[in-house]
């Protein structure tokens, strides 16, 4: 019996069905791998972009720190010409060393050498600025290199003047080509202009680095003329700062210390090593291969082309490292890999399950090292970084923001984070914040963060939301940038811009003030001169009788004592400014001073029929100062009043004592002084009326003077008034001296009487009779004037017209008395007395000699008596103090007083 079995149905095992059940896995294997391969390659595409933009902003903020540092040193190079152009061409070392050291150059502006002033001057006043120099104090001051030149354009101020500056002082930068372009373009331009690569003159050391220079021209009046000609006529100087190329990028290197980048600069559009200012790579160092990301700017500063090199060091950060794209590959196999295995899987039994899982567990552990990864990079950006809900309640903040806020995870989870905001800004921010998250639209806002030192700092804030493919926010993602240095150099450069613009309005208001103090001064310095030509011209053309020549002798006179008094204030004011002014400080009965001043202005109160009234204390106290100067204070004070107050008023006069000082109060029924005048009222050449219709004359400087002549005697002085039309008061407190018991003291000379010269001068007395007195004067006028006024005395009088004539004449006639101009062509006074003194006395090198002279300066008087004058007389001088000194020094005073008694 046979049997028979079935025919298999399946094919037989073999390697066809084994490649058939290999060939869905092994497709989607294939599939998977390209497709890793391709999302591998795109996302390397995507970091190499990423990168090129990091690399492109680094490049963009090195260029924009660059203009921004040039435009700050530009804003203090217009500082300094604003308050040369405020101060006027001549301005001082001094001044200029005070504006320059508190800005602290060296610590808040690196890479700065200084601020400096390059003055022009013609070939004609070069003697006179190296003297000018030099009388400031800047010994051996004198204009470098040598050679004559139409004109000079030489370095007189630079500030902080150490070593390498003073190396600088004196040099004519005009005559170097590379400055010279730029100085001339800038002069043309009206514009900062920088130099190209140059050796400053200040490389005094062994090692000398290139740089470079930026000028900014000072004009006439401190505005830039229109035209190119105006310019070049009108240029002044200029204001400049020099810099040393590696000190002044080596800072700019400092300040970004994150920027992983190699740069180089070079003056031109040329790359080459004749261009080259600066490297950031130390000299010599080698090359790491060829650099991955490079790139070429060429920007303008100053009006001069750079080129700037920049390239990428090795360490540069990239956003995305070799191994997460690795991984990402890596990741993409292997999901490959799994998925082919599932389908394999599928074709096999379930003993695969275990291996399955195991594998399964091996990609979660992938997926936690990529979570890893994320929260690594997001780390390490500088930004303090969080992500919200859509609602808003913020889940996940970076290490660095609570490294930022010294916070908690639960102390910022949600909306915790309201505690490190400024309560002020709060508020505001929560509302823009909602209005956000409402509209689904980015958001942004700058305000500051509570760092966990207490200190605020400023941060742009920004968020994005990551949406669904219906437009539905899932999450948003929010940086906070720290921006507090940004907004301070914003800061910087506002206060710099309104320091420059207040300086601009400060050199206009003193530009004004100048031309209405010019015109006022020529109006009252013609005015008497008008006078005193018109009567002059009449008494000399046509025959008067002897009122009318009476008449016209008080005119002139009248108008040359007021002339004098105006050139008085004028030289008053000079001294001030300079700080020259010098007190004669001696105790003082003030009682005295002011009823002095009080007779010297009466008779110009009753020509007016103004009630003059005082209350003076004879027992006020004594004060220490100059008595001529404490007079000139109360005679300003009432004269002013005086003139201010219509015909039929009342000035009213007090002297009080008050605690420690005494008070001088001078108050009228005048015009007063309106509110919006009265605090200026003591500054020089200011005035309420300064139109050509105003009604009192004057320059404005009698209450300037009188400020500082009481400040000066430690005194202070103020001025009040209702208003216009009711009149004014001014208050001078002076402190009372402390009482010691003092010595008498007693004069070198027996006084002569005024009134006794008068008589003597008008024909009644014989004051000089048998003195001969040698009068020296290079002016005919002079020398006929005071003959005739010393031969009115029957002094008998020789002239000289010069210094050579007047020895002469000494040896042969021997004079009693020898009176002097200072001023003299070919030899001055000071050299005559110094010839005189060295002659033996019997050849009258004994001669008591007075300097009569225009020079009236304390230093000037304390000069003639040192070169051997015994008496100084300033000019003009009164005939009756001529005639004094002359008879001092003859020692006749004896005689004067008897024929005064006769």
């Amino acid at each position: 019996m046979s049997s028979s079995q079935p025919m298999r149905t399946e094919p037989p095992p073999g390697p066809q069905r084994g490649w058939r059940s290999l060939g869905l896995p092994l497709l989607i294997l294939a599939t998977g791998v390209g497709a890793s391969v391709l999302a591998a390659y795109y996302f390397a595409s995507s970091a190499a972009q990423r990168d090129r933009q990091a690399f492109d902003r680094h490049v963009q903020r090195q260029i924009d720190s660059l203009a921004r540092r040039v435009d700050t040193y530009i804003a203090l190079l217009r500082g300094a010409a604003g308050l040369i152009a405020s101060s006027g061409s001549d301005i001082t070392s001094q001044q200029f060393k005070r504006y320059v050291d508190p800005l602290m150059l060296r610590t808040q502006y690196p890479g700065i050498l200084g601020l400096g002033y390059s003055r022009r001057v013609d070939a004609e006043a070069r003697d006179e600025l190296t003297q000018a120099m030099r009388n400031q104090g800047v010994a051996g001051f004198h204009i470098w290199p040598e050679g004559p030149r139409s004109e000079y354009h030489t370095i007189v101020h630079l500030e902080p003047l150490d070593r390498r500056n003073q190396a600088a002082i004196g040099y004519d930068m005009f005559t170097d080509p590379t400055r010279r372009a730029a100085m001339e373009r800038a002069r043309d331009s009206g514009l900062p202009a920088a130099s190209g690569k140059i050796t400053l003159v200040q490389e005094i050391d062994e090692h000398k680095q290139p740089g470079f220079l930026i000028y900014l021209p000072v004009y006439e009046g401190g505005v830039a003329p229109d035209t190119v000609d105006s310019r070049r006529q009108q240029l002044e100087g200029f204001a400049y700062s020099p810099f040393r190329a590696s000190d002044f990028f080596a800072s700019m290197a400092r300040e970004d210390r994150n920027a992983e980048i190699d740069f180089e600069v070079y003056d031109g559009d040329a790359i080459d090593a004749d261009s080259l200012l600066y490297r950031s790579t130390a000299p010599g160092s080698p090359r790491q291969g060829k650099p991955r990301l490079t790139s070429v700017r060429r920007i303008t500063i100053a009006g001069r082309p750079w080129t700037i090199a920049l390239a990428a060091k090795a360490g540069f950060n990239s956003s995305v490292s070799v191994s997460t794209i690795a991984l990402i590959a890596g990741g993409g196999v292997l999901v490959s890999t799994l998925l082919a295995a599932l389908a394999w899987l599928e074709e096999n039994s379930r003993r695969k399950t275990e291996r399955d899982r195991a594998k399964l567990l091996d990609a979660n552990a992938a997926l936690q090292q990529s979570e890893e990864r994320f929260r690594l990079m997001a780390n390490s950006i500088p930004q303090l970084a969080w992500m919200a809900r859509p609602d808003g309640w913020i889940f996940w903040y970076n290490q660095r923001w609570y490294d930022y806020t010294g916070a908690t995870p639960e102390q910022m989870e949600g909306w915790g984070w309201q505690a490190v905001h400024d309560p002020a800004e709060l508020p505001r921010i929560v509302e823009t914040w909602k209005a956000a998250l409402a509209a689904g639209d980015k958001w942004e806002d700058v305000f500051p963060l509570r760092r966990h030192d207490g200190q605020m700092r400023w941060h742009l804030s920004r968020a994005q939301p990551l949406k669904d493919a219906a437009g539905n926010a899932l999450l948003w993602f929010g940086t906070n940038t720290d921006v507090t240095e940004q907004r301070r150099a914003a800061e910087e450069r506002e206060r710099l811009l309104q320091a420059e613009q207040r300086a601009r309005a400060d050199a206009e208001q003193a530009n004004r003030l100048k031309d209405e103090f010019l015109a006022t001064l020529s109006h009252e310095l013609r005015t008497p001169l008008n006078a005193i030509l018109g009567w002059a011209q009449l008494l000399s053309v046509t025959p008067h009788d002897n009122a009318e020549i009476a008449e016209g002798i008080n005119v002139i006179e009248r108008n040359a004592r007021a002339q004098a008094r105006l050139i008085e204030d004028l030289l008053d004011m000079s001294r001030i400014v300079s700080g020259k002014l010098r007190l004669d400080i001696q105790r003082l009965d003030v009682a005295e001073i002011v009823q002095a001043a009080v007779q010297s202005v009466a008779p110009a109160a009753e020509a007016k029929e103004i009630r003059l009234e005082t209350a003076i204390d004879r027992h006020a106290g004594p004060v220490r100062g100059d008595a001529a100067r404490l007079q000139q204070v109360v005679w300003n004070l009432l004269s002013n009043a005086i003139k201010f107050t219509p015909k039929g008023g009342k000035v009213q006069l007090a002297l009080e004592r008050i605690n420690s000082h005494v008070e001088i109060t001078v108050a009228d029924t005048g015009v007063g002084i309106e509110p919006d005048f009265l605090p200026h009222v003591f500054e020089q050449f200011r005035q309420a009326d300064g139109t050509t219709t105003r009604r009192h004359v004057g320059l404005g400087l009698g209450l300037a003077i009188v400020k500082n002549l009481v400040e000066a005697h430690g005194g202070s002085v103020r001025a009040a008034s209702p208003g216009a039309g009711k009149g004014a008061t001014f208050t001078v407190a002076l402190p009372l001296m402390v009482v010691h018991e003092e010595l008498p003291s007693g004069g070198e000379h027996p006084c002569i009487s005024s009134d006794h010269v008068d008589h003597a001068l008008a024909g009644g007395g014989r004051m000089l009779a048998g003195v001969s007195v040698l009068v020296v004067d290079d002016e005919s006028d002079a020398r006929s004037l005071i003959r005739r006024t010393l031969e009115a005395c029957e002094a008998t009088v020789f002239v000289a017209a010069s210094a050579a004539e007047a020895v002469e004449t000494l040896r042969r006639e021997r004079p009693r008395v020898l009176v002097s101009d200072i001023g003299m062509p070919e030899e001055d006074g000071y050299s005559l007395v110094h010839r005189i003194r060295k002659l033996p006395p019997d050849e009258g090198g004994a001669t008591p000699a007075a300097a009569l002279t225009a020079f009236a300066r304390s230093e000037d008087r304390r000069r003639a008596l040192l070169a051997g004058f015994q008496a100084h007389v300033a000019k003009p001088v009164e005939p009756a103090e001529l005639v004094a000194v002359v008879a001092s020094l003859a020692g006749v005073t004896d005689r004067a007083g008897a024929n005064r008694r006769a």
